[in-house]
């Protein structure tokens, strides 16, 4: 089983910046040569150099790490093709929300419970692919949030029979929620990930594993914390 990990909060709180390696601010990031980044919305990837770093017109079949896609299908045939390849140690969704986003507004004349079926059974089909990848493989999913019908914070998903029917916060053993603060006195604006819930959120990870209640918004250090606390 492959570790799955889900990035969750609304957009603008550093999300997609704690993938990509930062120096000048203290975020060591993924190793782009050892992840395959799959972006879902197609939009241009946040950091200086994208195109060098995760080059567009290469297959990762070829060599390459990068593929821009919404289709379930192709997506669930690179995360096989990712478990494959022992290069590739993590795997970035981004935004996996809008796969089924995207495809439930591309069917918004159809009618009848039909489409709900289908539309759920894709988004479950590529979560539940990403699961059960190689051992040592790492999945980072990016999702937006919502308030669920119990009043918490949850993955933002479209219609309720995902919800109902698997509640897909379930399938994750890690949900990390970006958090911003900012220090009133300095007027600095720090970028986290919170790991504990405050049983207002499905926030969690295994018990142990990070001490602190709120970490770096980096996944480099994610993951090798993560590493450290199965291997350890």
């Amino acid at each position: 089983m492959s570790n799955l990990i889900a990035i969750v909060a609304p957009s603008g709180c550093g999300k997609s910046t704690s993938l990509f390696p930062a120096p000048q601010i203290g975020i060591k990031g993924l190793n782009p040569e050892e992840t395959l980044f799959i972006n879902v919305a197609g939009k241009p990837l946040p950091v200086r150099g994208a195109l060098k770093l995760y080059p567009p017109d290469i297959h990762p079949k070829d060599g390459g790490n990068y593929i821009e896609t919404s289709d379930p299908e192709v997506i669930r045939k690179a995360l096989k093709l990712a478990s494959s390849q022992e290069r590739f140690k993590n795997v970035v969704i981004d935004d996996a929300g809008y796969i089924m986003g995207f495809d439930t507004m591309n069917r918004s004349q159809e009618k009848g419970f039909e489409k709900w079926t289908d539309l759920a059974a894709k988004m479950f089909g590529v979560i539940n692919d990403a699961r059960t990848l190689r051992r040592d493989l790492s999945v980072i999913c990016i999702f937006h949030q919502e308030v669920g019908k119990d009043g918490v914070l949850k993955i933002k998903t479209s219609g309720q029979l995902l919800d109902n029917t698997i509640y897909l916060d379930g399938l994750f053993t890690y949900i990390l929620y970006a958090n911003v603060q900012k220090d009133f006195k300095t007027g600095n604006v720090e970028y986290k990930f919170r790991t504990k819930s405050d049983g207002q959120s499905t926030c969690k990870t295994p018990v142990g594993c990070f001490n602190e209640e709120y970490i770096p918004n980096d996944m480099g250090y994610v993951i090798d914390t993560i590493n450290d606390y199965y291997n350890g």
